[in-house]
């Protein structure tokens, strides 16, 4: 999960992640940093998986 607010309140990301939880869920959740570059590095992938006809492969981008 990326999103400035996340950033600037991590306590909300810990609830969230309680919640789904105590849910019954059991997704993988990260909190990322750098938000600000979230969708233009998604909206990358996408572009990358659609134009080398990678949809069904799962690439994994790490960014620093």
């Amino acid at each position: 999960m990326s999103s400035p607010l996340l950033e600037e309140l991590p306590a909300l990301f810990a609830k969230i992640k309680a919640c789904t939880e105590k849910w019954g869920l059991i997704p993988r959740l990260y909190l990322i940093g750098n938000s600000n570059s979230a969708t233009l590095l998604g909206a990358s992938s996408l572009i990358i998986h659609h134009v080398l006809q990678l949809d069904n492969y799962n690439l994994k981008f790490h960014y620093q």
